[in-house]
C-alpha cells in the first residue's frame, strides 16, 4: 500500500529535525566542549546547543515548503521541485548568517551558526534525493503499467 504524499514529507522533515539537531549537538559539544575552560564554560556550550535547536527549530519552518510539492504541477516542474526544498530555508539561513555577522553580538559565534546550517542543509538533501528518486521510480512504474 502507497503512503500518501503529504506523509511521506512530513516524516522526512521530521527526521530532518532529528538528524540536523543530533549532529549539530554533538559536534556543538565536540568542538566547543574541547576548548571549555579556555574560551568556554560548559553554560556557554549548553546555550550554543539550545540556540541550535531554536535555530533547527526555524529551519523545520521553513522547510515547510516542502508541502508544496503535494501539488502535481509543483512536483512535475523540477526548478519547483528543487526550490520548493531549498529556497526558503537559504534565504533564512543567509538573512540570519549576515544578520549575525553584521550585528557583531559579543557571546554568540558565528561557527555556532555554520554547523547548525550546514547539519541541517546535508539532511534535507539527503531526504531531497531519497524522495526525487521514489518520486521517479513511482513515475517509471506509472508509465510500465500503461
Amino acid at each position: 500500500m502507497n503512503k500518501p504524499v503529504s506523509y511521506i514529507l512530513l516524516r522526512q522533515l521530521f527526521w530532518t529535525f532529528l538528524i540536523s539537531s543530533g549532529s549539530s549537538f554533538i559536534i556543538q559539544t565536540i568542538f566547543f566542549g574541547i576548548h571549555v575552560n579556555e574560551w568556554f564554560t560548559i553554560e556557554d556550550v549548553m546555550t550554543l546547543n539550545i540556540l541550535a535547536l531554536f535555530l533547527n527549530i526555524c529551519l523545520a519552518l521553513t522547510s515547510l515548503t516542502t508541502l508544496l510539492n503535494l501539488s502535481s504541477k509543483i512536483r512535475k516542474n523540477k526548478k519547483y521541485f528543487v526550490l520548493s526544498y531549498f529556497l526558503v530555508p537559504l534565504l533564512f539561513t543567509i538573512l540570519t548568517f549576515v544578520a549575525i555577522v553584521s550585528l557583531k553580538p559579543k557571546d554568540i559565534y558565528p561557527l555556532d551558526f555554520l554547523t547548525v546550517y550546514i547539519s541541517y542543509s546535508i539532511a534535507i538533501a539527503l531526504f531531497f534525493v531519497s524522495y526525487s528518486y521514489s518520486f521517479l521510480k513511482f513515475k517509471r512504474s506509472i508509465q510500465a503499467n500503461f
